[in-house]
């Protein structure tokens, strides 16, 4: 029983990120996600990554990463995304995120 309901929360959460990497537009992500900018928008379904951007539109961007990491300090949160694979014909590698903001990355 512990097993199926976890199987389902992994599923729903999954496809919360998944969904609008496979079924969306620019418009349907302006409208899933009033905040970002359209330019935001258009950068998140080309796939795209850059400075600044939220953990959000990482994952709605690219995909769930294969492995994070997570370190709390005093100077804040520090996340670490891991790409082991090839995503949308280009190997990411590591995103590095503080406080939920995107401030690096190795390729």
């Amino acid at each position: 029983m512990k097993t199926c309901l976890l199987i389902m929360i992994a599923a729903v959460v999954l496809g919360a990120v998944l969904r609008p990497i496979l079924t969306t537009t620019p418009e349907t992500l302006q409208a899933q996600y009033p905040s970002w900018t359209t330019a935001q928008c258009e950068r998140v379904y080309n796939h795209e990554i850059w400075l600044g951007m939220t953990k959000e539109m990482a994952l709605s961007s690219i995909g769930l990463p294969d492995h994070s990491n997570r370190s709390v300090s005093s100077a804040g949160t520090r996340t670490q995304y891991v790409y082991r694979s090839v995503k949308w014909g280009r190997y990411i590698g590591y995103l590095y995120f503080r406080n939920g903001r995107l401030t690096s990355w190795q390729d």
